[in-house]
């Protein structure tokens, strides 16, 4: 099926710098399929909005300029392309809203490490890439890696259509498809360690699912609004 826009990779002017942010890849979307660009900043983001109007998506950062869709970047929300769940990720038998978790560093002990190796290796693989269109192709790959125990693979798969196919255990069950949709993260507020710093206060974010619906959850809660995604995604540049 039809992919989900890749993790934004290059950004700039002219699409040509090489980089790693959690967005759409902006010439996929817009001005084709998006064509109001304010709807991807969040009305309760009020430093955003102020981004927004202040040439942040513009060429040249400049206002007065036309849209350039390189520049589109994680203003509000978080993109993820990938089939990303807690069972995935978090270390088996930790409890993923531990005060104690980190909040100025990466939560190495409560994150599976081959998770982070793989995660790892896609950051090299984009950064260290020729030219952006090396890049693009690196990051359009599902992330494979070992559970725990190295018994089995656990597979991240790339954002496509119909890909919670993937992620069914009961194919005798006609309504597993349907929940599949209605549990796989696509979009979402940005999340942070700070629950004040958060598009809507006290801490909390909207949560849009691949079946369609939107939840609000409070931090700290269920996936993504946990502490340990809140310091994965906080700290994610000790990784880049």
């Amino acid at each position: 099926g039809e992919k989900f826009p890749t993790v934004s990779i290059a950004g700039g002017d002219n699409c040509n710098n090489i980089g790693i942010d959690f967005m759409w890849w902006g010439p996929q979307l817009y001005p084709e399929y998006l064509t109001d660009l304010s709807v991807n900043v969040c009305p309760s983001d009020s430093d955003g909005k102020r981004a927004f109007t202040d040439g942040r998506w513009n060429c040249g950062g400049n206002p007065a300029n036309p849209y350039c869709p390189c520049r589109i970047d994680a203003l509000s929300y978080i993109y993820l392309s990938w089939t990303l769940r807690s069972e995935d990720y978090v270390m088996p038998g930790v409890d993923e809203n531990d005060p104690a978790i980190p909040t100025n560093q990466f939560p190495m002990s409560y994150v599976n490490p081959f998770f982070l190796q793989a995660l790892g290796n896609l950051v090299a693989g984009i950064n260290n890439a020729p030219d952006v269109s090396t890049a693009l192709a690196n990051a359009d790959k599902d992330i494979s890696f070992d559970d725990l125990n190295q018994q089995k693979k656990i597979t991240m798969y790339r954002l496509r259509e119909g890909i919670e196919r993937f992620l069914i255990t009961d194919i005798n069950n006609p309504a597993a498809s349907t929940r599949a949709q209605s549990e796989l993260v696509v979009f979402f507020d940005g999340i942070e360690t700070t629950p004040s710093d958060f598009n809507h206060i006290p801490g909390g974010a909207n949560v849009l699912y691949m079946d369609g619906h939107a939840e609000f959850h409070r931090y700290p809660t269920v996936h993504p609004c946990t502490r340990v995604f809140a310091s994965l995604i906080g700290n994610i540049d000790q990784l880049l």
